[in-house]
């Protein structure tokens, strides 16, 4: 339980953490595009309209204005002029050493484009061209320091993410620790005083139910003592079972059981518990069916894996209404057993599913209440995890619920 909420709360942790970074590095990266977009627009701007003005006279006495600036100290561009009919006429460039071939291979790929304005990916230039009076004038503008700069900001954005991240995870594992700290230690305790609890109150049942013993044996007891006696001992059993299941499961809680495991036979421990619940079920009118497989030999403890079967069983039985079917089948794969229950007449809602191994769990909408204290299948999942066993749960209207559960086979050596 702990470490579910430990995961839980690192989780919703990183979760926030990555939507704020996320949201961050995308504002930034939306930032520095505009401002790219911007940079590269006023250099259009200067290489068609300015780019064959001298520049203004630098003044070391006035400070510096934005508005003064040349975008030629930040970018390359040169400008070509055409006819109407997009024939080269001249080339004028401050930097590069464009050939009249290039100009005219540049006029010809911009005009395939179809637009007045636009960025040529492919050759890392951008171009906007307007109308003059004998044609047209192309303004082009290298953008390759802009683009190698944006790869350059996305990939430190990727590296202060990531440690980011890093850190924050981190933190929120030591914040895990430290802020269930309390939760831990109140799980603990509720663990330790059902275990002694439970332990405490099997001496005196056990009294009680041999007291009932003697007096249901003695001949000065009437009937309608003898009735009242039944009804002590019926009730004292039923507080043994559920006290003997809080103790399995506050002895498994705290690490204190040490389950020997040895090779045994799956099929003969199915056998063994279907045999009982078959006249069971015939005192219910439920029909129960079984295709067992020979020879399925898995490494576990007999007696838990018996009580895992014997839930499920169990459960089937009270949750089948009369004249339905209980069908059990045993088979083997490559590398594991599969047991399948299945019961018919009965279903458990979707959003009960997820709930139904927790403890004092009861599907109270779609089950009648038969008994039992919501514990049995907390038990069948505790000793599912010792075994290593998968245990899925399908269940609908139509087919009913089915419980199927993967088991590791293990092959039998030879003595």
């Amino acid at each position: 339980m702990i470490h579910k909420l430990k995961k839980k709360f690192i989780l919703i942790m990183m979760a926030f953490v990555s939507f704020i970074l996320l949201t961050l590095f995308g504002i930034l990266c939306f930032l520095h595009i505009q401002q790219q977009q911007h940079d590269i627009q006023q250099a259009l701007h200067w290489a068609l309209e300015e780019n064959n003005k001298q520049g203004p006279q630098l003044d070391f006495q006035k400070p510096f204005k934005k508005e003064n600036h040349n975008p030629m100290i930040s970018f390359n561009t040169f400008t070509i002029y055409t006819d109407k009919n997009y024939q080269f006429l001249s080339l004028h460039t401050n930097f590069y050493q464009v050939s009249t071939t290039q100009a005219k291979e540049l006029i010809a790929t911009i005009q395939k484009t179809n637009k007045s304005k636009g960025i040529l990916y492919n050759l890392h230039l951008a171009y906007e061209y307007q109308d003059t009076t004998n044609g047209y004038m192309i303004g082009i503008v290298d953008i390759s320091y802009q683009i190698e700069q944006l790869y350059q900001f996305l990939f430190t954005s990727c590296i202060v993410g990531v440690l980011s991240f890093s850190a924050f995870l981190c933190m929120s594992i030591l914040l895990s620790k430290w802020a269930l700290r309390p939760v831990e230690q109140a799980w603990t305790q509720q663990k330790q005083f059902i275990a002694d609890a439970s332990h405490e109150l099997k001496t005196p049942l056990t009294i009680i139910l041999a007291d009932s013993d003697i007096l249901l044996t003695s001949s000065t007891s009437s009937k309608e003592q003898q009735k009242w006696i039944l009804s002590i001992k019926s009730e004292a059993m039923r507080m043994k079972k559920l006290v003997e299941q809080l103790l399995f499961l506050a002895k498994h809680d705290t690490s204190k059981v040490q389950v020997n495991m040895e090779i045994c036979d799956l099929s003969e421990i199915v056998w063994s518990c279907v045999l009982p619940y078959e006249s069971i079920a015939f005192e219910h009118k439920i029909q129960l069916e079984s295709n067992i497989e020979d020879d399925i030999s898995i490494l576990g403890n007999q007696d838990q894996l018996k009580q895992l079967l014997l839930i499920f069983l169990d459960n089937a039985v009270k949750y089948t209404p009369p004249h339905h079917l209980i069908s059990l089948s045993l088979i083997k794969q490559e590398h594991h057993a599969i047991l399948t229950i299945k019961n018919t007449g009965s279903f458990i809602e979707k959003s009960d599913i997820p709930h139904i191994f927790e403890r004092f769990y009861r599907c109270d909408r779609s089950r009648v209440y038969q008994g039992g204290y919501g514990l049995g299948l907390s038990i069948a999942s505790q000793i599912a995890k010792i075994h290593h066993i998968k245990v899925n749960v399908t269940s609908d209207k139509v087919h009913g619920t089915s419980f199927i559960l993967t088991i590791p086979s293990k092959k039998r050596t030879s003595s």
